[in-house]
């Protein structure tokens, strides 16, 4: 539904609601209209009020999901997504809901049954084709994904998402030639396709006429508000692109205030997480729960046949950088950023929304914690020797490029005692900047989007960094962003060693290695050391002010 008519469908379904407010259906509908419409957060109290009516409307509970999702709620969308497939099991779109928000909570091996089902009673959907394609590409198979992708765009040869989906493949493998002809091909049939815009942009600093043809989607009143929020993302880097700074950030700062508009989001429960980890993994605790099998015994044991290296800071720190450095060298494989480690965690220890589990290990005994520990450790390695291809059985290591398992260290630690553990820092600014810069594709980062949050959010991730440094003295390898741009070879030695490894003269030509990279930092690591992005956030010194004093509390 186009936002003109979604808005005159809100106006009219609403005189209907005035006359009869007690029908279930006009609310779900005017539900239907509010989404359309872009406004999720009244969207989602019309749905509800239709379901406190007549609770068995599973439709009204798909569209719900629906909502909660766009609104970065996931636990509630599984909920009422679940409860929408218990009253109509049979349904392909529920079915379909499903496997999308499974999909979105990272669970892609049920995401893939859910979508081969729909696929079973419906061979021929390009939408769930690209779906099922994108999940299999975030597990690796990527021929696999490119097959379902060109079968969508037989049947559909005007399907934009399509030829989006087989633009990311290209510019993950670092065909930029392809990419581009791919994304331009989806502009071509939809010119107000936000995201298509803005890959389009990241992929050079060479713009065109592009610049002309953004500012037009983006000035129409037409365009929703989530091609708008990308578009304002791509504007703001074809502007930096141009040194045009100000006007730059008029769009992120626009692009930032229509996401942060379209989440539920509170910064405190973010800053309990982190005073949760500090207070459960206390010196006290790591006295009590001392990592008693090394990886050597593991191995020998068969439980694991690689060693381990886990890469993490905050994002944009240059944790794909580093990556990419070392999967250069010969006895490297990369894995990219993993979710095998969150997953395995939350399949043996209760976990808050994804990420906090530290509830559950609140007194808990050495052999229970042990047990659990041993769990996790299986499935990890499990997960890293069938998901992870290529591995050809020659390398000694694997990384788990996860920036967000800076949460994780502890247990890390007590599971892996022998594994490499990588913490890249930066100026604190440029990294936020960065961050602030960029739109996340995965959910969780939200604390991006206002520069006062996003400091605080900071301040808290470098008080967690020194806790670990004072509980677990020496057990990471610090590598600051700029050192490592100042002295490649110097730092990248030093790397190395740290990884028992020998010198490899390939990862000082890191940039020519050529493996799939889903970060936002695929196309930078592709080119050879380059200095324009250290201390870029002074090009911006008046419009971080906000950030600027949050981070001189730290």
């Amino acid at each position: 539904m186009q936002t003109g008519h979604a808005r005159d469908a809100v106006a009219l379904i609403g005189q209907a609601l005035v006359l009869e407010p007690g029908d279930a259906n006009i609310h779900s509908n005017l539900g239907n209209a509010l989404q359309a419409n872009g406004e999720a957060e009244d969207a989602i109290e019309r749905y509800e009020a239709a379901l406190k009516l007549n609770p068995m409307l599973p439709e009204t509970l798909r569209n719900l999901a629906n909502a909660y999702l766009s609104r970065d709620l996931p636990s509630k969308a599984i909920i009422a997504i679940i409860e929408a497939q218990k009253q109509a099991p049979a349904s392909i779109e529920i079915t379909l809901t499903l496997g999308n928000i499974l999909s979105e909570l990272g669970d892609t091996s049920a995401a893939i049954e859910c979508f081969y089902k729909v696929l079973k009673a419906q061979p021929n959907m390009p939408q769930v084709l690209c779906n099922l394609g994108n999940v299999l590409r975030q597990q690796g198979n990527v021929e696999e994904a490119v097959s379902h992708y060109e079968h969508a765009l037989s049947i559909a040869p005007q399907y934009a998402e399509g030829h989006f989906n087989r633009g990311m493949v290209h510019h993950e493998s670092g065909d930029i030639a392809s990419a581009a002809s791919s994304f331009k091909r989806a502009i071509s049939i939809n010119p107000s396709y936000g995201k298509a815009h803005l890959q389009l942009t990241s992929l050079s600093s060479d713009h065109g006429d592009h610049l002309e043809m953004m500012e037009q989607v983006y000035g129409n009143a037409d365009t929703n508000s989530d091609d708008k929020m990308h578009i304002a993302f791509g504007l703001g880097k074809i502007h930096e692109d141009l040194r045009q700074y100000t006007e730059a950030f008029k769009y992120y700062r626009s692009a930032n205030q229509l996401k942060r508009d379209a989440i539920s989001y509170k910064l405190e429960q973010d800053l309990q997480i982190f005073q949760n980890f500090s207070a459960t993994f206390s010196a006290s605790f790591f006295s009590i729960h001392n990592p008693k099998v090394s990886s050597e015994d593991l191995i020998a044991q068969g439980s694991a046949n690689k060693s381990l290296i886990f890469i993490l800071g905050m994002p944009r720190s240059g944790t794909t950088l580093v990556e990419q450095i070392l999967a250069s060298h010969a006895d490297i494989k990369g894995g990219g950023e993993l979710q095998y480690l969150p997953k395995a965690i939350s399949k043996h220890i209760h976990m808050l929304d994804g990420l906090d589990y530290t509830s559950s290990l609140a007194g808990i005994d050495s052999d229970t914690l042990a047990q659990n520990l041993q769990g996790i450790h299986q499935q990890y390695m499990k997960h890293i020797m069938e998901d992870i291809k290529g591995i050809s059985g020659n390398e000694k290591y694997v990384t788990d490029k996860l920036p967000m398992n800076f949460f994780n260290i502890g247990m890390i630690h007590l599971m892996f005692p022998d594994a490499v553990i990588i913490h890249c820092r930066r100026n604190p600014i440029d990294t936020c900047l960065s961050i602030y810069k960029h739109l996340f594709p995965a959910r969780g980062h939200y604390y991006a989007n206002d520069l006062i949050e996003l400091g605080q959010y900071y301040k808290a991730y470098q008080g967690l960094m020194d806790h670990w440094q004072q509980v677990l003295p020496g057990r990471l390898v610090e590598i600051e962003y700029e050192t490592l741009i100042s002295d490649q070879e110097g730092e990248t030695r030093r790397l190395l060693t740290a990884c028992r490894l020998d010198w490899d003269d390939t990862c000082l030509d890191f940039y020519e290695t050529k493996r799939q990279i889903s970060t936002l930092s695929a196309v930078q690591v592709r080119r050879p050391i380059y200095k324009s992005s250290v201390r870029l956030w002074q090009q911006y010194r008046n419009e971080l002010e906000p950030l600027i004093k949050e981070l001189e509390k730290l």
